[in-house]
């Protein structure tokens, strides 16, 4: 009788290879190397390999904080799939912390310091995924080929997943320029520019991949013209090679490009993200962006440049090759670029006239710290903000003037740093800020800025104390919290959620809040608000606005098509809105389809308006029954 069999007929490492190809390129890939843990000790011993894991590894997490990430390697002996696991407890810690965000509004600002601190850009992945979530049915595109069931709260977590991912890039940048400032010499310029992208939600790496993409298709243009690279062939020509790559840069539209002034566009263009994603560019670009681009094609073509200044305020780069030991000075100071040898250079020559050795002008052509060019990134955003907005800053709360409010957002914490508080500037946080940064306040002002500081300029004493105060009240819920029965006097029509429709216009809309306002507003003349104090915020297509008694509204049945476009109409949709609602609002039929009334509202906005819960929307007046006078 033959004895049973005690192992398997392969040998483990066949059973690696076949397993091999159950790659992240497929879907269930993933799923299937988990399932094989899960089996008989031999197969699980030969699912454990590191080289199986290694590609999971590299697809899901393409950023880290670097120290924690040798840390880790150190740990497990760079196991992949031990390192897989610890990087998926983060993910769940992290987006565990992120829920209770989502629901509870007590103590955000405190857990979005733990977000940053603990665990920052080693969650950035999973926060991706997560505001890549599987939308609402109703949300979705018609010819969507998405087969997901939909997430559960996908709107509000998409949206905080976001808001967490940029107040993780900020909270980096600030405390990068702070160390540019203290005089680490570590900060290179590639990053300290990119902070400024921070405050637009980009992370450093998302800026080093894009300028990766560049960088590859300059190679292929100047392979195309047959521009020889690599600095040990005879035929190598410094001077050509930057000649082509400026070159290039002219045909993707980032030099001697026409512009329109008025193009709001112009305001960033001392930000990263901008120059790498908007092309062919409609505005110019600042000295300093242009010297930015080139040093950093430069540098992954393996051509050692580097940015410094000239004398008086010049910033240019600096080229060298091996096979001299004079630089090439390009510089994008004037509308045409010029390349001059070092000892050519303006600079140079009277320094040299003035008696001081050649040697000595010579090794001037030396990088400088990121620091000096914070200050001139500063200084170019300032400019362009003071031009826009007056010398004033303009209002956090117009919607429209987004981007331009983010840029003052990250020039004040630029100058914060750079000057040290020393000249007094003001600093501003209005309560409306908190909509569009909603954990900024705490971990980026009071953490970030002030919270090391003991030589505080009373005006900045002043700030802080005001800025706690703000925070304070926007986390109390039972001072927010908006009650019906509390105004038993007014007449209020409308209620947060509420699906509305502007004939004269043919447009869908939805009422965001509302709140009792009989002040005023710049836009409001007295007799309006005493007419009607109740104010309602009302989303129509690309726009927020303030009404007192929405007269060009009537109920309306929102279409699919008219939810997608609220949806990506307005990015902060999903702070307050979770679905449309089907159970407790009427439906309006329109072409043999029933359509819904009203939007569900997120746990933040159950709780400030709890009585708008089971509100319905009033039934639409038809156009030959005339409207009931309110006894």
């Amino acid at each position: 009788m033959a004895s049973p069999c005690t192992r398997p007929e392969l040998p483990l490492e066949i059973y690696t290879y076949i397993f091999s190809f159950f790659g992240p390129h497929r879907k269930s890939g993933l799923y299937t190397l988990l399932s094989l843990l899960s089996t008989s000790q031999y197969i699980r011993a030969a699912a454990s390999a590191s080289i199986l894991w290694k590609p999971f590894y590299q697809a899901r997490y393409t950023h880290a904080v670097p120290e924690k990430e040798e840390y880790r390697k150190a740990q497990y002996g760079e196991d992949y799939r031990l390192l897989y696991f610890a990087r998926r407890e983060l993910d769940y810690r992290a987006l565990r912390l992120l829920d209770e965000i989502r629901t509870e509004i007590p103590g955000r600002n405190a857990k979005a310091c733990i977000l940053v601190k603990e665990f920052s850009f080693d969650v950035w992945d999973a926060l991706r995924v997560e505001t890549q979530l599987s939308l609402p049915a109703y949300f979705r595109r018609g010819s969507s080929k998405e087969k997901h069931s939909p997430h559960p709260h996908a709107l509000p977590r998409r949206y905080w997943a976001r808001v967490a991912q940029g107040v993780i890039a900020r909270y980096w940048a600030v405390k990068m320029w702070q160390r540019a400032a203290s005089g680490d010499w570590s900060v290179s310029f590639e990053e300290m520019l990119a902070g400024f992208s921070a405050f637009f939600d980009w992370s450093p790496m998302e800026i080093s991949e894009k300028l990766d993409e560049v960088a590859e298709d300059c190679r292929d243009a100047l392979e195309e013209a047959e521009v020889q690279l690599d600095h040990e062939k005879p035929d190598f020509n410094l001077r050509a090679v930057c000649t082509a790559i400026v070159r290039y840069m002219e045909e993707e539209g980032w030099l001697a490009n026409d512009f329109d002034p008025d193009l709001d566009e112009h305001l960033l263009n001392s930000f990263p993200h901008t120059l790498l994603t908007a092309a062919p560019q409609s505005f110019p670009l600042s000295v300093l962006s242009k010297t930015w681009l080139f040093v950093g094609i430069c540098r992954r073509l393996k051509i050692d440049a580097y940015a410094t200044r000239l004398l008086p305020n010049d910033t240019v780069c600096c080229v060298r090759s091996p096979k001299s030991q004079e630089p090439l000075i390009v510089s994008f100071v004037n509308e045409t670029p010029s390349y001059n040898p070092g000892s050519e250079v303006p600079f140079f020559k009277r320094m040299v006239e003035a008696g001081f050795p050649a040697e000595m002008v010579s090794s001037a052509f030396v990088p400088l710290p990121a620091f000096v060019f914070l200050v001139e990134a500063v200084h170019n955003v300032g400019h362009d903000l003071r031009r826009y907005h007056d010398n004033e800053i303009g209002p956090w709360d117009n919607d429209d003037e987004e981007r331009e409010l983010l840029a003052a957002h990250a020039m004040q914490c630029a100058v914060a740093v750079t000057h040290n508080f020393q000249d007094g500037s003001p600093m501003i946080f209005p309560e409306r800020m908190a909509e569009i940064l909603p954990l900024d306040g705490q971990p980026i002002f009071l953490d970030a800025l002030f919270g090391h500081d003991t030589a505080l300029k009373p005006q900045h004493t002043d700030f802080v104390a005001e800025l706690k105060d703000i925070l304070r009240r926007m986390e109390d819920v039972d001072a927010r919290a908006v009650r019906r029965e509390n105004y038993p006097d007014q007449t209020i029509r409308h209620f947060a959620g509420q699906i509305v429709y502007n004939a004269p216009l043919d447009e869908y809309g939805c009422v965001i809040d509302w709140q009792y306002a009989p002040d005023r507003s710049s836009s409001e003349d007295d007799e309006e608000s005493r007419q009607d104090p109740i104010r309602y915020r009302v989303l129509s297509m690309d726009l927020v606005e303030f009404v007192r008694e929405p007269t060009d509204y009537e109920t309306g049945g929102l279409t699919n098509q008219a939810a997608r476009d609220l949806y990506h109409s307005w990015k902060h949709f999903g702070r307050y809105f979770e679905d449309i609602s089907t159970e407790d609002s009427d439906m309006i039929e329109k072409d043999g389809k029933k359509l819904p009334t009203k939007l569900v509202l997120t746990a933040e906005m159950r709780a400030l308006y709890p009585d708008d819960i089971d509100c319905r929307s009033p039934r639409p007046i038809p156009k030959d029954e005339p409207e009931k006078e309110e006894s």
